[in-house]
């Protein structure tokens, strides 16, 4: 049980609690300490990596932002920070190339069913999993590149092909599925999951490479287990995801 929020309420602030249930009897229980065993061959070698940033979310739906730790006492003071994922821009030392990292510290198993999420599917369009950390959680390449709702579309001279891309994207979620097996929320083991019913595709989660008024690139980055029953929700963000193209 997490409290993760409070709303006032005829005078009183009610806390808002959130359950987590987990599965039981399973290889994977909440009392298994070493789950290495589960990452394999993704399991990195934390000390090859240096530390240079570590960040927190704010909380909400729209104007989603990170904020390294040590601007949280300014620039985000007007902010609610949601503490449940730690990020980190990391430098590996052999090569100095960057990676961003995400671990999930009061949910274990919401950081399973991502992993799962992301080594079960192959798409160019979606984020590369590079490897897994005790210390930093899941690590993927670093982007430095814009949110698609930060982008001036006005500008772009490549609109309809990008458009025509996202279409394609959201046509291979809804024709690919998969098993998550233990983790599925409703224990039904057997049971092969839509990505479009499980995923959530806010346009945060689309980030933009953007070079002389030209899209060279764009990635799908957060795989969380969203729910059994997006669907509605992901029309709706494919809406207004090609609103956001095609109006600005």
């Amino acid at each position: 049980m997490e409290i993760i929020g409070q709303l006032p309420i005829h005078g009183t602030k009610r806390p808002i609690i959130k359950f987590s249930l987990h599965p039981l009897n399973s290889e994977y229980d909440i009392k298994v300490e070493d789950i290495k065993k589960f990452y394999d061959n993704m399991w990195l070698n934390e000390d090859e990596y240096e530390p240079l940033e570590e960040y927190r979310r704010t909380i909400g739906s729209k104007n989603q932002k990170l904020f390294p730790i040590n601007l949280l006492k300014n620039e985000a003071r007007d902010f609610k920070i949601f503490d449940e994922t730690i990020f980190y821009k990391l430098r590996r030392k052999s090569d100095n190339k960057l990676f961003f990292a995400k671990k999930i510290t009061l949910d274990r198993y919401k950081q399973l069913r991502e992993f799962l999420i992301l080594t079960k599917v192959n798409h160019p369009r979606i984020i590369k999993l590079i490897g897994v950390s005790e210390k930093y959680g899941l690590i993927f390449p670093f982007l430095d590149w814009e949110n698609l709702d930060e982008v001036d579309f006005y500008a772009i001279t490549n609109k309809d092909n990008l458009l025509q891309q996202i279409n394609e994207f959201f046509a291979y979620l809804e024709n690919t599925s998969i098993s998550l097996g233990i983790f599925d929320f409703e224990n039904d083991y057997k049971k092969r999951r839509k990505l479009i019913d499980i995923i959530d595709l806010h346009p945060h989660n689309f980030l933009i490479k953007v070079e002389e008024n030209h899209v060279i690139d764009w990635k799908v980055i957060d795989f969380e287990y969203y729910s059994n029953n997006n669907y509605q929700r992901n029309i709706i963000n494919k809406h207004n995801i090609i609103k956001l193209i095609k109006n600005n």
